[in-house]
């Protein structure tokens, strides 16, 4: 979600970045209150410690963009005071896809997703989902007995 929204309909928010990337987290932090009142937006660094104490604290909303295991820890944190949540989870970085790719390599390097992808015809668009849902020789087999429930 873009910062954008909260902030234009008045609200304040506070970052928490990834500790996974610590660069960007860093970068966040020096930049964003160059530009933006450090009143209105707050980053927070750090890892488990600090995000463990940040759901302790009461929240209007919880946005979380990562992974479900720790999408779960957020929303039995918010569940503590209600507060509702919006979990985006294992969410891919958008791609674009050009005309006149490959795109058998292309649908094995972006991976399996599901693009929203812009093609000239209805049988490009089917040559790339096709290509795309093929096994990689790194991927294992779907179980016979379906997706697991985990």
């Amino acid at each position: 979600m873009s910062l954008t929204i909260p902030l234009a309909a008045g609200n304040t928010a506070v970052l928490k970045p990834s500790e996974l990337a610590p660069a960007t987290s860093a970068a966040i932090a020096r930049l964003l209150p160059r530009y933006l009142d450090p009143e209105t937006v707050v980053v927070v660094e750090g890892g488990v410690p600090e995000t463990t104490a940040l759901l302790d604290q009461r929240f209007d909303h919880i946005f979380y963009t990562g992974n479900g295991t720790v999408g779960r820890i957020v929303m039995a944190a918010a569940a503590r005071h209600l507060t509702p949540v919006t979990l985006e989870l294992d969410g891919k970085s958008p791609v674009v896809v050009e005309p006149g790719v490959d795109l058998a390599v292309t649908a094995q390097r972006i991976g399996p997703i599901l693009p929203i992808v812009a093609v000239p015809d209805l049988d490009a668009a089917i040559a790339f989902i096709n290509e795309r849902d093929k096994p990689s020789p790194c991927t294992p087999s779907p179980s016979p007995r379906g997706p697991s429930s985990g």
